[in-house]
């Protein structure tokens, strides 16, 4: 990878999870969130955050899940036309495509990490902080997503495991399988390419 700015590292440390989460884990999807471009910001403002998707029905969950949690999100492109704009003629890519687009080439980059796994990327750079509070998110760091991947996990396991409507407002489970899945592996992708020593636990069966 060509580096023509050093500002725009946090894609690479994406990609590196990415890679590794799919790699190790081969997971039926995968959704990350970042801070990644001020473009994003100049884009969209501070009400929705940029989502990003290789996958049609991947992006609509994520779609319905922030608009019943109040954490919208808005569909950007990604398409050849955008991704030559990171091809380099010294390196297999450039971890920027310059000026314009800054947004979708970030993203166009770290779709490059994903080998065509379902995945979903979410620039939260301008929702991450409050300028003011509201009911449900004090001023400051706004925790933007959790209730979003919360909604999206839990319909997820309530799909697979055919639980009864409701299952996922049901407070006496304390997490979803899947819950701790997504956890152990975004915990285990940062350890490792923070250069962090397995600890050696594993999770058990989560009986509810």
């Amino acid at each position: 990878i060509e580096i023509l700015n050093t500002d725009a590292e946090g894609r690479l440390v994406l990609a590196d999870a990415l890679w590794y989460t799919q790699k190790r884990f081969k997971p039926q999807f995968m959704v990350n969130l970042a801070t990644l471009t001020g473009a994003m910001i100049i884009a969209l403002g501070h009400e929705n955050a940029g989502l990003f998707s290789n996958n049609d029905k991947l992006a609509q969950q994520l779609h319905d899940a922030g608009q019943e949690m109040d954490e919208g999100v808005w569909r950007l492109p990604l398409s050849a036309a955008y991704d030559k704009k990171i091809n380099c003629a010294i390196a297999d890519m450039k971890n920027i495509g310059g000026r314009d687009a800054g947004s979708i080439t970030a993203a166009q980059f770290l779709q490059r990490f994903v080998n065509k796994v379902p995945w979903a990327h979410l620039d939260i750079a301008g929702v991450a902080w409050a300028d003011q509070g509201k009911p449900t998110v004090p001023k400051g760091g706004a925790g933007w997503g959790v209730r979003l991947l919360d909604q999206l996990v839990a319909k997820f396991t309530r799909l697979v495991n055919n639980a009864k409507p409701g299952w996922d407002h049901d407070r006496r489970r304390l997490l979803p399988p899947a819950a701790l899945a997504v956890g152990a592996c975004l915990a285990e992708a940062v350890g490792k390419s923070l250069g962090a020593r397995p600890s050696g636990h594993r999770l058990g069966r989560l009986e509810t």
